[in-house]
């Protein structure tokens, strides 16, 4: 553990996650404006497959983390792959040798329309990666 209680390499997939962001203004009336900062889906996965290969507690909520992130995938082939690093690939492939399977646990948590989503991501993002080498 660092000196911040973090495990180096969740600190550095998390730094990788807020490379990768989307930015949001919320505007109130009230109180003005407040910037958001959101980890774009590629950089979630990252951070998610970091999660899983660091943090032994309860491994499958991760898994199931990342299925519902595969699901909210609108396009895969909008994703920057041509930003990854070796690490950011073997981290979503951790995941992906799991969820990657469409009888997987985790995909049980979502609807047909979203589970077929994700399982077609889960794919299309494996073979990005392995072209993208």
């Amino acid at each position: 553990m660092g000196d911040d209680g973090f495990l180096p390499a969740w600190r550095t997939a998390g730094e990788q996650a807020i490379r990768r962001r989307d930015t949001y203004t919320l505007n109130f009336h009230a109180v003005g404006s407040v910037v958001l900062g959101v980890p774009d889906e590629l950089g979630a996965l990252v951070a998610k497959g970091a999660a899983y290969l660091v943090d032994q507690r309860d491994r499958g909520r991760h898994l199931d983390d990342a299925a519902v992130l595969l699901a909210c995938i609108a396009d895969a082939s909008d994703l920057a792959y041509d930003t990854m690093s070796p690490n950011d690939r073997r981290r979503v492939r951790a995941v992906l040798e799991h969820v990657g399977d469409e009888r997987h646990a985790s995909w049980a948590n979502l609807d047909l329309d979203d589970r077929e989503r994700g399982q077609m991501n889960a794919v299309l993002i494996r073979t990005a990666i392995a072209s993208s080498l």
